[in-house]
């Protein structure tokens, strides 16, 4: 295995999941955060309540650590990804960057720098649910042609942010972090934008031309409660994503219509699991794919150890650099 030593950037909710998914892989890895109480807090309470027992093989630090790692993952929020990846790649001590998602806040001029599009180094964006057996499957029968000529592709992913909140108890309020501030990289546009990852990824292959969007965002206290995606291409209606901070309970669904019939994903909670409904003249397909949260990423690095070693071209990735781009330039269409 190619991937063995990980430096992750947050002591957050990513990092927490990062630094289990490692250590169940058997990877070193090392979480760095400047604030000594969020270390303390995933080392006392949040990694042991979400896994059972901390693992001492987790190394952590307020400094950062100069050294050789086979990828280093950025999970701070958003209004950081930016200045600590281009530091990382001016520094050239790692082989791979994974940038959590949203790529970025809106608007951040630092993101033109050459130094991203001319990487010798494989970057990615963590819109993970584009790896789930579940969604390649779903692609791998668009294009088979199993539905016809596809024709519209709709995705909602919709989650009331106190779930967000219960996942995250430190915080205090929806305001207490950049999740209640779309300048920072926050409301239901950015944080919810594996919607919109979602639909540029199964549709990529089929659309004609360059994707526009027409917005519709309700705002509230700085930030996006819900937000409506027309997607077109050369003037075409072609789909739809919306994203809310408001459903109760959460629905995360992804619909593909062609002219021989449709496709259904549902992400369910009840048990943990992804279910694939295909519908056509000849009848009605069941699928289910059983999962839990910490399954996507580790799932997640399996996927860049195939990078590492040569299996994929980072750029076929689905949650390739150019893909997280893609989505981060519709979002500030907005």
């Amino acid at each position: 295995m190619k991937l063995t030593k990980v430096k992750i950037y947050g002591a957050g909710s990513v990092g927490n999941h990062f630094a289990n998914a490692c250590r169940e892989l058997e990877i070193d890895v090392t979480v760095i955060d400047p604030d000594a109480a969020a270390l303390k807090r995933m080392k006392s309470e949040l990694y042991p309540s979400r896994y059972g027992s901390w693992d001492d093989k987790i190394v952590l630090s307020q400094d950062n650590i100069h050294d050789q790692f086979d990828l280093t993952i950025i999970g701070t929020p958003p209004e950081f990804h930016t200045k600590i990846a281009l530091s990382e790649l001016e520094e050239g001590l790692t082989k791979c960057l994974l940038i959590e998602k949203p790529l970025s806040f809106p608007k951040d001029k630092l993101l033109e720098k050459s130094l991203f599009e001319k990487s010798s180094i494989p970057i990615l964006i963590g819109y993970n649910h584009n790896l789930s057996p579940a969604i390649n499957f779903l692609k791998e029968k668009i294009i088979s042609g199993e539905l016809g000529e596809v024709y519209n592709v709709e995705v909602s992913f919709r989650e009331n942010i106190n779930y967000i909140l219960a996942a995250h108890p430190w915080l205090a309020s929806k305001n207490s972090s950049y999740l209640g501030q779309l300048s920072k990289g926050g409301g239901a546009a950015f944080e919810h934008s594996h919607g919109l990852a979602m639909w540029l990824y199964l549709s990529e292959f089929w659309v004609d031309g360059e994707i526009s969007a027409d917005s519709v965002i309700n705002k509230a206290e700085g930030f996006d409660e819900l937000a409506c995606f027309n997607l077109s291409s050369n003037g075409k209606y072609i789909g739809k994503v919306i994203q809310d901070f408001k459903s109760t309970p959460a629905l995360k669904e992804c619909r593909v219509f062609g002219t021989n019939g449709y496709m259904e994903w549902k992400c369910a909670n009840n048990p943990k699991r992804e279910v694939v409904t295909i519908e056509n003249i000849d009848g009605v397909i069941v699928k289910d794919f059983l999962k839990q949260r910490s399954t996507d990423f580790v799932q997640e690095l399996k996927h860049i150890n195939d990078i590492l070693e040569g299996q994929i071209l980072p750029e076929s990735s689905p949650i390739s650099f150019s893909k997280g781009m893609r989505v981060y330039k519709v979002l500030n269409s907005i």
